[in-house]
């Protein structure tokens, strides 16, 4: 993981933010206990995009912008969704026997194996910034709907009223990290998917 003193030598070094502005937004970051990166974008010293840039050339790797990538379930299905949110990382295209992984910490060796023993593909390295690999980890759940009609499905027939339909449903909600209460989120869902 990149250091703080490390994301100053390598913005300072580019040119992009003079030193007392690093040093105010990482004054901000501490007082607001949020991420010294989410500070300068926010502030707008410097772009996503840029920063991405940056840090990959420090990783010796490029760098990739997700958001806009919608990866097939079959090269998801690769890295399981524990995996990907444990190591922050995901698979998003895969070329023979090539594996393209993104990852918010390309110095993450036990991520890196751990893709390589667990697809036996090659892996090639890329740089995702923490934002943007938090919204591409979501699409996991893209196809929510259709596990849930899939498990109720097979689970009708064994259920003798609406009610225990009801409660197999509630179960599988509160599994994927909904509130059977409510129906909303529950909060460490969504800061797990970096919404909050």
């Amino acid at each position: 993981m990149i250091l703080p003193e490390q994301l100053r030598d390598i913005i300072l070094k580019s040119g992009f933010i003079t030193p007392s502005d690093f040093d105010g937004a990482v004054k901000t970051s501490q007082e607001l206990g949020k991420s010294l990166t989410d500070i300068l974008i926010y502030r707008g010293l410097i772009s996503e995009d840029v920063l991405g840039q940056l840090i990959a050339e420090y990783y010796s790797v490029s760098y990739v912008k997700l958001s806009h990538k919608i990866i097939p379930q079959e090269v998801l299905s690769l890295i399981p969704e524990e995996a990907a949110t444990s190591f922050r990382m995901i698979p998003f295209s895969r070329e023979a026997d090539t594996l393209f992984l993104a990852m918010e910490d390309p110095s993450d060796l036990e991520g890196r194996e751990f893709a390589k023993r667990k697809t036996g593909l090659k892996i090639q390295i890329f740089f995702a910034t923490p934002a943007d690999l938090s919204s591409a980890i979501g699409q996991y759940k893209r196809n929510i709907k259709d596990i849930f009609k899939s498990i109720i499905s097979e689970n009708i027939s064994k259920t003798s009223s609406i009610v225990d339909v009801e409660k197999l449903a509630a179960d599988y909600w509160e599994q994927f990290g909904w509130d059977r209460t409510n129906g909303k989120p529950k909060e460490e869902t969504l800061k797990k998917l970096g919404i909050k």
